[in-house]
């Protein structure tokens, strides 16, 4: 896929580098992955957290703004093998899908999901919204939301309202209010690492 055009700079932003770049750029196992929220939140086992959220799951299941592919690998090796990620970054989607061919990650934008309706029994993000501006992130939490069949989960930086991280061009706010669907399952856990803030996992559920 060859997208003509970024939504807007901050996703130019993420295509052209800014991906690559994202924690170091490194194919994180599960116990690198566990060991990275612990000290970014935590939380005890992010790989237990994470596979709870999709507990009950047998078919396909999307990532959305996978990066690496770190947590589809994950879930690959608990037994989830039907799995796609979506990927804005052209250069990390073919580098991770040379060092990681049994996962399906495209490149794609999240505002435009290039998959039918109800493509996915479940579809997740780990820290994409945050990334998106709260004027447009109600326009990908619909194109997420009308891929999914059954769930929808992931990990945001929450806050009762939206509020701009300083200098990192990130947002924390409300996002499953986003989704407008009753949250099934949410946990949150203070930031570490002198950062100040609130991560969240959640699981909605409307089937």
């Amino acid at each position: 896929m060859t997208l003509p055009f970024y939504h807007d700079a901050q996703e130019q932003r993420w295509g052209e580098g800014g991906g690559r770049t994202f924690k170091g750029g490194q194919y994180l196992d599960a116990e690198e992955l566990d060991w990275d929220f612990f000290n970014w939140c935590g939380v005890e086992s992010h790989t237990e957290v994470l596979c709870s959220l999709l507990e009950g799951i047998d078919g396909p299941i999307l990532e959305v703004g996978c990066g690496r592919g770190n947590e589809l690998q994950l879930l690959y090796d608990v037994g989830h093998h039907d799995l796609t990620g979506i990927e804005i970054d052209r250069r990390v989607v073919n580098a991770a899908n040379e060092k990681r061919p049994h996962l399906k990650i495209k490149h794609g934008s999240a505002y435009k999901l290039p998959f039918p309706d109800k493509s996915f029994d479940a579809v997740f993000t780990v820290g994409l919204l945050i990334h998106i501006r709260p004027t447009e992130v109600k326009q990908v939490c619909k194109e997420i939301l009308r891929v999914a069949r059954k769930r929808v989960c992931g990990l945001e930086y929450w806050t009762p309202e939206f509020v701009q991280r300083s200098n990192e061009k990130t947002w924390s706010g409300p996002y499953t209010d986003v989704y407008g669907i009753p949250v099934d399952v949410s946990i949150r856990y203070p930031m570490r690492r002198n950062k100040v803030g609130t991560v969240e996992y959640f699981r909605l559920e409307f089937e």
